[in-house]
């Protein structure tokens, strides 16, 4: 990550997700508003990292609302995901 884009991770993302995310997103099971927000900025500086990749620009508005909305959905940085009960939905076994 550059230091621009490490730059905008920490003075325009971080403050967005942070204030957003207590919220906006609902805990799934033992999960707090601590690491919902730490798995948000982990989506982010992912998504930052992938757009230099691209060579494309992004504003910090826009990776906080997509990281924000990954978190919202049930996906969680470390891979598992269970959007079922993030949706208030059901499973039938």
């Amino acid at each position: 990550m550059t230091t621009h884009a490490g730059e905008m991770l920490c003075t325009e993302v971080v403050p967005r997700i942070r204030s957003i995310v207590p919220a906006a997103v609902i805990p799934i099971g033992a999960e707090d508003a601590d690491e919902l927000i730490q798995d948000t900025i982990a989506h982010a500086a992912a998504m930052l990292r992938s757009a230099e990749g691209a060579g494309k620009t992004v504003t910090g508005s826009t990776v906080a609302y997509f990281a924000i909305k990954l978190t919202r959905t049930g996906r969680r940085s470390t891979g598992s995901s269970n959007p079922t009960f993030a949706t208030g939905g059901w499973v039938s076994t």
